[in-house]
């Protein structure tokens, strides 16, 4: 079955690398720097410390329009005790400019660097990209630790668990529910999940037990996975019981926690699939409708695992919603298809292809 079929029955290719961001955050620093065509840095003015000057034109014409943007006082202050520092501005397709970060000595190798990779880091997140983020782990520049946890939002959740990862929990921790740090809530809950610590599966648990009574599920797929990523099996069948064997658990919440479960199917170990199927099944039999939400979410990871489990329930027409047949429709025929293409030539071979790497964080992805 072709990918434009499959979409059209609601069975999509995962396309974001962060599975569980429900809005995807603002560009991190070094997308601005390898995908703007005009780039520059820029310090106060001579005469006019209010203003800014263009010093540097890095990207784009030689001879780029002013930048309207005043200089605050914390910044004139700032680029008044270092001569050195400029401000670095990129100028998007509309004409507008957007400051993307204060460049001093500490943050000029994250502009080098990328300047040196544009055209091989415009095409997403490579392995020398990952390698570089994630060598700022440690650092205690405020701008750095901010860079990765953006850039890492962006690294599929299995690649994510194979990095070595140092972050500190209790800087996760406090930054959960900031202003500054919501918009990246869900790469920094997979992030605590990766930690093993007593204080990460305190904190973890914390928001699942009190999404199960009730409380918000906001981001709660993120933290679904974080919780089953350090309780394991036994995590698996507390969200099966909390969650899908409450009848009044609405659809976005178990959307979010079947989303949890399909990306830790690819990556778990025979009893973890075991249980996971397990509580795939029993949600489906309970509730036929859902069976629709368990097509899209294995759907997009090319997961056909669960066609056992919807087979019957097309066949027996248990949906409720012609929308919801059609795409589990779509997934027991892709899945079909699939299992027919890997088993030619070996005798009633039965066998289901899967895509581990895009079992992801863009949680963050799981990245995301």
């Amino acid at each position: 079955m072709s990918v434009t079929v499959v979409a059209a029955l609601g069975v999509a290719p995962l396309a974001m690398a962060c599975a569980f961001d429900l809005v995807k955050p603002e560009r991190t620093a070094i997308d601005w720097i390898v995908d703007t065509e005009t780039l520059v840095l820029a310090h106060a003015k001579p005469g006019n410390r209010f203003a800014f000057e263009i010093a540097t034109v890095l990207v784009g014409p030689p001879d780029p329009s002013p930048i309207p943007h005043l200089v605050n006082s914390t910044l004139r202050r700032k680029l008044a005790n270092d001569p050195e520092g400029k401000v670095l501005f990129a100028q998007s397709a509309d004409g507008q400019w957007r400051r993307v970060a204060y460049v001093d000595v500490i943050f000029r190798d994250v502009l080098s660097t990328a300047l040196a990779n544009r055209d091989n880091w415009r095409s997403g997140m490579t392995q020398d990209r990952v390698d570089f983020v994630a060598g700022l782990q440690g650092s205690p520049d405020p701008r750095h630790r901010a860079l990765l946890i953006g850039e890492l939002d962006k690294v599929p959740y299995a690649q994510l668990r194979d990095l070595d990862l140092r972050l500190s929990d209790t800087e996760l921790i406090a930054d959960l529910w900031s202003p500054e740090g919501y918009a990246f809530q869900a790469i920094r809950a997979l992030l605590l999940g990766m930690t093993g610590t007593d204080e990460a599966r305190s904190a973890v648990s914390g928001v699942v037990e009190r999404a199960m009574d009730g409380g918000t599920t906001k981001n709660l797929g993120a933290f679904a996975a974080a919780y089953i990523e350090l309780g394991g099996t036994a995590a698996v069948r507390s969200l099966s019981n909390g969650f899908f064997g409450d009848a009044s658990t609405s659809p976005l919440v178990l959307e979010q926690i079947v989303t949890a479960m399909s990306v830790h199917r690819a990556l778990a170990d025979d009893e973890g699939q075991r249980e996971i199927d397990a509580a795939i099944l029993d949600l489906v039999q309970s509730r036929p409708d859902a069976a629709s939400i368990v097509a899209q979410q294995f759907g997009k990871r090319s997961d056909w695992t669960q066609v056992d489990a919807l087979e019957p329930l097309m066949r027996n027409h248990k949906m409720t919603t012609k929308e919801a047949l059609w795409t589990v429709s779509g997934y027991v025929v892709n899945a079909r298809s699939t299992s027919r293409e890997i088993s030619v030539g070996s005798k009633k071979t039965k066998t289901f292809s899967q895509d581990p790497a895009s079992s992801s964080s863009n949680v963050t992805t799981v990245g995301n």
